[in-house]
């Protein structure tokens, strides 16, 4: 008998070790405990993605390269609009049309082109990028005068700018674009080429 109260007091001190040992006991509830970790996900501010109107005054060159080579320069405006699909890449389309004109003949030359363009972009400081545009243009032009011109052209176009951020959704710019470059009128048989350029400055609001 005494060697027996020992061993059953041995055992009852060793329940409690059990139990905060994970023996096969009851089960311990815990009370809640609260996380103080910053855990919050907030989404971006400023999304990559985004659309953009804009719009601007042209002054656009046009040559017409026959024996001689007869001149337009037309003061256009200008309207654009894109998406920005990322921080260096956007869509964007382009529609000049010119308010007047005068070539060396002292006849009117009417121009209407739409342009669609890839648009990649690099930032090179906080609020100004660079860009360049590659493209296709199609434009309608028009001449009353020598060499008489009618036609609907469409060309590979291509341009380089840059743009300035004067605040969060509104930016300026500048850039150059040549709508068609040294292509063939298609009325005529015989070898007369057609370039037409713009420089362009204008304002954009971004959604």
């Amino acid at each position: 008998m005494k060697n027996f109260t020992p061993l059953l007091v041995g055992t009852l001190l060793m329940i409690p070790a059990f139990t905060y040992g994970g023996g096969d006991v009851s089960p311990v509830f815990l009370s809640p405990v609260t996380c103080e970790l910053d855990c919050k996900i907030s989404a971006p501010t400023s999304p990559f993605f985004s659309f953009y109107v804009g719009g601007g005054y042209s002054y656009q060159s046009l040559d017409i390269a026959t024996e001689d080579i007869f001149s337009s320069r037309e003061n256009s405006y200008m309207l654009n609009g894109g998406y920005k699909l990322s921080p260096f890449l956007s869509i964007e389309g382009r529609y000049w049309r010119n308010l007047s004109s005068l070539d060396d003949t002292h006849s009117m030359i009417h121009s209407n082109t739409f342009a669609i363009y890839v648009k990649p972009s690099y930032p090179i400081l906080e609020s100004v990028e660079i860009y360049t545009l590659l493209g296709v243009s199609f434009s309608s032009i028009s001449s009353t005068g020598i060499p008489h011109v009618v036609d609907d052209m469409n060309s590979f176009s291509w341009g380089i700018g840059g743009s300035y951020e004067v605040y969060s959704t509104v930016d300026v710019f500048v850039d150059y674009t040549q709508i068609i470059g040294n292509k063939p009128l298609p009325s005529k048989s015989d070898n007369i080429d057609f370039t037409f350029d713009s420089v362009n400055i204008g304002i954009k609001y971004q959604f």
